[in-house]
């Protein structure tokens, strides 16, 4: 595929940028350690150029830790003090405003500053083939998956990861001409609410899901598919759009008029314009079979699977063999906060995922649950987020919670207003009648000493779990900022991962 060209400028603030795709001297980073910040940090590093950065989080402590590991300085306040040494460009992270004394430094001292997501479309992406990994979930695994093929078959990609993949890889590489990229559809800075991902000059546009999800940004779900396809506008003739969920993710008519090239339906195995398509694709546990190469999963159920042939498709478009796909996963470990396994005894097991709270994601991980540990009863533990709320999502959301043994909703011990709303009480009241009631229609109870009811923090949630002996799964899904908060708590019972 030859590399596309894009023709959409990016946004640059403040003096004129060094030549394309070559990083300027130094380069100061506002929000160092935000789960794509600090990955494009240290890679950027890599390449020789001066990188500093601030951030007064206490939340992303391992973040902060494998920063210093890699011999990068990390200021612990934010200060104007920091851009002292006066940096050739400062790259603000999305959750940073007007009040920072950072960004304030920034805007007065008329400095050079740009988002994350358009530094990385010009100074990385900008003349290169670049396959985007999309969606409401999935993308971290689906694009570590691709990374794994790419790798093995000698094709060395740049790429960058939202997570830790747990093999140790790094997170982020810059280089080349082929790029594997995580395209989230956060907001790009304080001012601009455009989602990131459109500025990241797509070849192949690998699209996951697309969920009701992220309602600052997209408003409703067909707000998010406009986004959508205001990036599936950028692809070039011969690009490739691969829709892993087209049924549940109600994928528009007129998208599928509208595109520049051609899709291809991964759940309906049906395309527009006739390639190859997977003659089999019957799950077995952690294998399934497709063009009659088996592959083996060491990552369990069948969304995993469905991230493998999603991934597998986009190498095969570039050049890869099945086989080739097939044996690079066979040893994938998986994304780091995503499903984390913490053995806590005898037929005891403790699960932690920070991006599996939308209702399809809950859903599909007890199921994984389910598989990996039958009979046992699944406990599941959930903090409570803005996208709860949502009119599209409740009756979904009711159905995976009595789907459960037993559900303890909790809060943030500081809540944000754009984050999760102020608890209120009536809401949750009639979200734990919703869910018996919706249990009881369907002939089954809360068995006897268990229930859905609401603690307010997670330390009460672990003590009264530590207090147990009988065997079970629980699963909490908790935001990023809380896990390393859980993990230390979890320390206490005597488990680790």
């Amino acid at each position: 595929m030859a590399p596309l060209q894009q023709t959409v400028e990016c946004l640059w603030y403040g003096s004129v940028m060094e030549a394309m795709n070559r990083f300027p001297q130094s380069i100061h980073f506002i929000g160092a350690a935000g789960r794509g910040m600090a990955p494009v940090m240290a890679a950027v590093a890599d390449q020789g150029v001066l990188v500093s950065g601030s951030e007064n989080s206490e939340t992303y402590g391992a973040t902060m830790a494998w920063l210093s590991r890699r011999g990068i300085h990390v200021a612990r306040t934010f200060s104007a003090e920091n851009l002292a040494h006066g940096p050739s460009l400062v790259v603000i992270g999305r959750t940073f405003e007007r009040g920072n004394p950072e960004v304030e430094a920034v805007l007065s001292q008329h400095m050079a500053y740009t988002s994350l997501a358009e530094f990385i479309g010009h100074y990385v992406l900008n003349g290169c083939t670049n396959v985007l990994v999309a969606g409401s979930k999935g993308k971290s695994t689906t694009t570590a998956m691709l990374v794994e093929i790419l790798e093995y078959a000698q094709l060395a990609p740049g790429y960058l990861i939202g997570g830790f993949p747990r093999s140790g890889r790094p997170p982020a590489r810059f280089g080349g001409t082929l790029n594997v990229i995580e395209a989230d559809d956060y907001s790009t800075l304080w001012w601009n609410h455009h989602p990131k991902f459109l500025y990241y000059r797509p070849s192949i546009i690998v699209l996951t899901n697309v969920y009701p999800d992220h309602t600052e940004v997209h408003g409703d779900r067909a707000g998010s598919w406009r986004n959508f396809s205001t990036l599936i506008q950028q692809l070039p003739q011969d690009g490739l759009i691969l829709i892993a969920d087209s049924r549940g993710s109600a994928v528009p008519s007129w998208l599928i008029a509208e595109s520049p090239c051609e899709i291809v339906m991964l759940d309906e195995l049906v395309s527009h314009q006739p390639i190859m398509v997977p003659s089999r694709f019957d799950v077995d546990g952690n294998r399934f079979r497709w063009q009659d190469t088996l592959f083996r999963l060491s990552v369990p159920g069948r969304v995993n699977a469905i991230n493998a042939l999603s991934a597998s498709f986009a190498a095969r478009r570039l050049g890869v063999t099945e086989q080739q796909c097939a044996d690079a996963l066979e040893g994938f470990e998986g994304v780091g906060e995503r499903m984390d396994v913490f053995p806590a005894g005898a037929d005891r097991w403790i699960y932690c995922d920070c991006f599996g709270y939308l209702p399809e994601s809950l859903a599909a991980n007890i199921a994984s649950i389910r598989e990996t540990h039958p009979g046992l009863g699944v406990t599941l533990v959930y903090q409570m987020r803005q996208i709860d709320r949502l009119a599209e999502a409740q009756e979904s959301f009711v159905r995976v919670l009595s789907s459960c043994d037993e559900v303890i909703l909790t809060s943030y011990p500081r809540p944000k207003v754009t984050l999760v709303p102020e608890m209120d009480p009536a809401y949750l009241e009639g979200l734990i009648h919703r869910v018996r009631r919706h249990k009881s229609q369907n002939g089954d109870t809360f068995a006897a000493g268990t229930s859905i009811c609401y603690v307010p923090d997670l330390r009460s949630v672990v003590q009264e779990l530590g207090d147990r002996c009988n065997p079970g799964v629980t699963l909490f899904s908790v935001h990023a900022r809380y896990r390393d908060p859980l993990v230390r708590l979890l320390g206490t019972l005597g488990c680790s991962t």
